[in-house]
Protein backbone atom coordinates (compact mmCIF):
# COMPACT_ATOMS: atom_id res chain seq x y z
CA UNK A 1 0.00 0.00 0.00
CA UNK A 2 1.34 3.09 -1.09
CA UNK A 3 0.51 7.02 0.14
CA UNK A 4 1.68 9.90 -2.80
CA UNK A 5 4.08 7.19 -4.05
CA UNK A 6 5.88 5.99 -0.87
CA UNK A 7 5.37 2.70 0.67
CA UNK A 8 3.61 2.70 3.86
CA UNK A 9 3.16 -1.34 4.59
CA UNK A 10 1.84 -4.44 3.45
CA UNK A 11 -0.66 -6.63 4.17
CA UNK A 12 -1.87 -10.38 3.58
CA UNK A 13 -4.88 -11.23 1.03
CA UNK A 14 -7.12 -13.79 2.55
CA UNK A 15 -8.33 -16.82 0.80
CA UNK A 16 -11.83 -14.75 -0.20
CA UNK A 17 -9.12 -12.34 -2.12
CA UNK A 18 -10.36 -9.65 0.42
CA UNK A 19 -7.68 -7.87 2.04
CA UNK A 20 -7.41 -4.57 4.91
CA UNK A 21 -4.99 -2.20 5.91
CA UNK A 22 -4.19 0.19 9.07
CA UNK A 23 -1.09 2.23 8.37
CA UNK A 24 0.96 1.80 11.11
CA UNK A 25 1.83 5.54 11.77
CA UNK A 26 -1.18 8.12 11.74
CA UNK A 27 -1.20 9.91 8.90
CA UNK A 28 -0.57 13.73 8.85
CA UNK A 29 -2.82 16.35 7.95
CA UNK A 30 -3.31 17.24 4.29
CA UNK A 31 -4.15 15.41 1.31
CA UNK A 32 -2.99 11.54 0.44
CA UNK A 33 -3.46 9.53 -2.64
CA UNK A 34 -3.63 5.47 -1.67
CA UNK A 35 -2.40 3.16 -4.31
CA UNK A 36 -1.94 -0.69 -4.08
CA UNK A 37 -0.01 -3.62 -5.81
CA UNK A 38 -0.07 -6.96 -5.48
CA UNK A 39 2.85 -9.65 -5.38
CA UNK A 40 2.01 -12.84 -6.06
CA UNK A 41 4.29 -16.02 -4.47
CA UNK A 42 6.47 -16.33 -7.14
CA UNK A 43 7.33 -12.48 -6.60
CA UNK A 44 5.56 -10.85 -9.99
CA UNK A 45 4.10 -7.42 -8.92
CA UNK A 46 0.89 -6.11 -10.04
CA UNK A 47 0.64 -2.92 -12.29
CA UNK A 48 -1.05 -0.47 -9.44
CA UNK A 49 -3.95 0.38 -8.65
CA UNK A 50 -6.28 3.61 -9.33
CA UNK A 51 -5.38 6.44 -6.75
CA UNK A 52 -7.99 6.70 -4.00
CA UNK A 53 -7.73 10.14 -2.89
CA UNK A 54 -8.36 11.40 0.64
CA UNK A 55 -7.90 14.33 2.88
CA UNK A 56 -6.89 13.85 6.36
CA UNK A 57 -8.27 17.06 8.57
CA UNK A 58 -7.80 16.78 12.11
CA UNK A 59 -7.41 20.23 12.76
CA UNK A 60 -10.06 22.64 14.11
CA UNK A 61 -10.74 25.52 12.31
CA UNK A 62 -9.89 29.29 14.02
CA UNK A 63 -12.57 31.57 15.03
CA UNK A 64 -14.61 33.33 13.05
CA UNK A 65 -12.86 37.11 12.20
CA UNK A 66 -14.46 40.10 11.03
CA UNK A 67 -17.99 39.90 12.87
CA UNK A 68 -20.51 42.60 11.19
CA UNK A 69 -24.05 43.20 12.60
CA UNK A 70 -25.28 45.46 9.47
CA UNK A 71 -28.32 47.78 10.13
CA UNK A 72 -30.10 48.11 7.52
CA UNK A 73 -33.32 49.34 7.77
CA UNK A 74 -34.66 52.97 9.83
CA UNK A 75 -32.95 56.59 9.50
CA UNK A 76 -29.98 55.09 11.17
CA UNK A 77 -28.00 52.42 8.79
CA UNK A 78 -24.79 50.76 9.46
CA UNK A 79 -22.71 48.39 11.55
CA UNK A 80 -23.62 47.16 15.05
CA UNK A 81 -21.33 47.60 17.52
CA UNK A 82 -21.24 46.17 21.16
CA UNK A 83 -23.44 49.11 23.11
CA UNK A 84 -25.72 49.86 20.40
CA UNK A 85 -29.51 50.06 20.21
CA UNK A 86 -30.89 49.22 16.53
CA UNK A 87 -34.44 49.50 15.42
CA UNK A 88 -33.35 46.46 12.84
CA UNK A 89 -34.65 42.84 13.76
CA UNK A 90 -33.71 41.18 11.36
CA UNK A 91 -29.72 42.06 10.87
CA UNK A 92 -27.34 41.02 8.07
CA UNK A 93 -24.46 39.36 10.39
CA UNK A 94 -21.46 38.54 8.32
CA UNK A 95 -17.58 37.36 8.68
CA UNK A 96 -14.54 35.60 7.49
CA UNK A 97 -13.79 31.65 8.29
CA UNK A 98 -12.08 28.76 6.71
CA UNK A 99 -13.56 28.09 3.21
CA UNK A 100 -16.10 25.68 2.95
CA UNK A 101 -16.40 25.88 6.82
CA UNK A 102 -20.02 26.14 8.03
CA UNK A 103 -20.50 28.79 10.38
CA UNK A 104 -23.24 28.82 13.51
CA UNK A 105 -24.58 31.67 14.73
CA UNK A 106 -25.32 32.24 18.09
CA UNK A 107 -27.55 34.44 20.16
CA UNK A 108 -27.49 34.83 24.23
CA UNK A 109 -26.19 31.00 23.76
CA UNK A 110 -28.63 29.78 20.97
CA UNK A 111 -27.97 28.67 17.89
CA UNK A 112 -30.41 30.74 15.06
CA UNK A 113 -29.10 29.69 12.10
CA UNK A 114 -26.03 29.04 9.76
CA UNK A 115 -24.10 30.04 6.67
CA UNK A 116 -21.20 28.18 4.73
CA UNK A 117 -18.36 30.52 3.68
CA UNK A 118 -17.62 31.01 0.19
CA UNK A 119 -14.00 29.94 -1.50
CA UNK A 120 -13.11 33.40 0.04
CA UNK A 121 -13.69 32.62 3.39
CA UNK A 122 -16.73 35.44 3.49
CA UNK A 123 -19.92 34.30 4.83
CA UNK A 124 -23.54 36.17 5.75
CA UNK A 125 -26.71 35.62 7.40
CA UNK A 126 -29.83 37.10 7.70
CA UNK A 127 -32.22 35.90 10.47
CA UNK A 128 -35.30 34.28 8.99
CA UNK A 129 -36.75 34.69 12.33
CA UNK A 130 -37.08 38.56 13.56
CA UNK A 131 -34.42 38.95 16.65
CA UNK A 132 -37.37 39.89 19.69
CA UNK A 133 -37.01 43.70 21.28
CA UNK A 134 -34.55 43.47 24.20
CA UNK A 135 -30.87 42.48 24.40
CA UNK A 136 -28.45 40.50 22.49
CA UNK A 137 -25.42 39.00 22.08
CA UNK A 138 -24.44 37.70 19.03
CA UNK A 139 -21.20 35.03 18.61
CA UNK A 140 -20.07 32.87 15.99
CA UNK A 141 -18.55 28.67 16.15
CA UNK A 142 -17.32 27.21 12.91
CA UNK A 143 -17.00 23.42 11.97
CA UNK A 144 -14.90 22.63 8.81
CA UNK A 145 -15.47 19.90 6.36
CA UNK A 146 -13.93 17.15 8.52
CA UNK A 147 -16.06 18.14 11.49
CA UNK A 148 -13.96 19.35 13.78
CA UNK A 149 -15.22 22.66 15.74
CA UNK A 150 -13.05 25.49 16.29
CA UNK A 151 -13.43 27.76 19.34
CA UNK A 152 -16.45 30.53 19.85
CA UNK A 153 -15.71 34.09 18.20
CA UNK A 154 -15.71 37.90 18.94
CA UNK A 155 -18.98 38.44 20.90
CA UNK A 156 -21.07 41.89 19.43
CA UNK A 157 -23.74 42.79 22.43
CA UNK A 158 -27.02 45.13 21.73
CA UNK A 159 -29.98 46.20 22.01
CA UNK A 160 -33.09 45.85 19.86
CA UNK A 161 -35.68 48.11 20.14
CA UNK A 162 -38.43 48.41 16.98
CA UNK A 163 -41.23 49.63 19.10
CA UNK A 164 -41.90 52.97 19.12
CA UNK A 165 -41.70 54.92 22.03
CA UNK A 166 -44.96 55.99 23.70
CA UNK A 167 -45.95 59.58 24.91
CA UNK A 168 -48.58 59.22 28.03
CA UNK A 169 -50.31 61.80 29.02
CA UNK A 170 -50.62 62.06 33.10
CA UNK A 171 -52.10 65.66 33.63
CA UNK A 172 -53.50 68.87 32.20
CA UNK A 173 -53.06 72.02 33.93
CA UNK A 174 -54.68 74.88 32.92
CA UNK A 175 -52.27 77.92 33.75
CA UNK A 176 -53.68 80.88 32.70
Amino acid sequence: VYDNGTLIGTTTVDGSGSWTFTPGTALNDGNHNFTATVTDTVGRVSPSTGGFDIVVDTTAPSAASDLLITDDVGTKTGPVITGDTTDDNVPTISGKAEAGSTVSIIDNGTVIGSAVADNNGNWSFTPSTPLANGPHDITTKVTDTAGNTGPEGAHTSFEVDVAPGQTVITAVNDDA
